[in-house]
């Protein structure tokens, strides 16, 4: 169908169909075959205007597409954003910021903190993203840095710039940031952006970084504490996670690593059962499994031992 069949059908289920919610879906659909189009947008603001009350479609493609919209011509600039870079994440093949409304006026409105939700709003989808499509993004990142630089922003625009790609840049914003005042956060955004890249030694060394710039965060020890595991250093990583234990010793993720890992450095087939009981409450499915295989390879232990560590594989 073209777009002008799009638009014909979301009329007509809008109006005569006794469907707006299908009028929307008709709608968005006119948006994906031509991003840079404003008629279909219009059709959006007017089907939402006229029957508010669409149910589901608030929340889907259509939904997130209306918002954006709406909110530009209300001049919530932010917000426009924020809702385009949702649908930017989910559907990183259509360049929507191609939109005829994703315009100067918008990226001039956009505050540091509208851009550094928008920025992760595209990279937390996760979703493989094509840089050329989201060119208007990184004009719009580069405009609001040049404005107004904040640095925990940046280094959160830094993150998209990874996702994207664009590793050069990233680690440019993050120099830039840093310049401006050294943040935790930027440094740990710059040691992800070398673990991407496989170099641990300089992951740790950011890391440590970040650590320095704030002691007390017990996630950072988990970190450091991931990386020397994937070393097989478990002695160290043991160490880290009791460290972080003693800034956050109810984490769950925090404990049940704790456990794995002196369960691999010392043998210790207590601690290898504290873990069995931990395990289930690390709430990341990916993660818990990478405990498990570190742990199952500690020695000797009994076949009993090795079945219940199986069972969460």
């Amino acid at each position: 169908m073209s777009i002008k069949g799009d638009l014909a059908m979301a009329r007509v289920m809008s109006h005569c169909g006794g469907s707006p919610a299908a009028g929307l879906r008709f709608a968005a659909g006119a948006v994906v075959r031509d991003p840079g189009s404003l008629e279909p947008y219009q059709l959006l603001a007017e089907i939402r205007e006229q029957y508010p009350d669409t149910g589901a479609d608030r929340v889907g493609l259509a939904g997130l597409l209306t918002d954006a919209y709406l909110a530009r011509l209300a001049g919530d600039m932010d917000a426009a954003a924020t809702a385009l870079a949702w649908v930017t994440g989910y559907r990183p093949d259509v360049p929507w910021a191609d939109a005829p409304w994703f315009d100067d006026d918008l990226v001039a409105g956009l505050s540091p903190t509208g851009m550094g939700d928008a920025a992760i709003a595209v990279a937390d989808a996760g979703q493989p993203l094509d840089g050329e499509k989201l060119t208007p993004w990184f004009r719009a990142i580069e405009a609001v840095c040049a404005r107004e630089p904040v640095p925990e922003q940046m280094a959160r625009m830094a993150i998209m710039l990874r996702f994207a790609g664009r590793i050069d840049e990233s680690f440019a914003l993050c120099d830039r940031a840093d310049a401006i005042e050294p943040l935790m956060i930027t440094s740990v955004v710059r040691g992800a952006t070398h673990r991407h890249l496989g170099d641990g030694t300089a992951t740790r060394r950011c890391y440590e970084r970040a650590l320095e710039l704030d002691p007390g965060n017990w996630s950072l020890y988990l970190d450091l504490a991931d990386l020397a595991a994937a070393e097989d250093d478990f002695t160290g990583a043991a160490q880290l996670t009791a460290r972080g234990l003693e800034h956050e010793p109810d984490e769950p993720a925090l404990r049940a690593a704790a456990a794995a890992y002196r369960a691999r450095a010392t043998g210790s087939g207590e601690a290898f059962d504290l873990f069995l009981t931990l395990a289930a409450a690390v709430e990341h499915t990916g993660y818990r499994k990478v405990l498990v295989g570190h742990a199952l390879a500690t020695p000797n232990l009994t076949t009993e031992r090795l079945a219940a560590g199986r069972a969460f594989l």
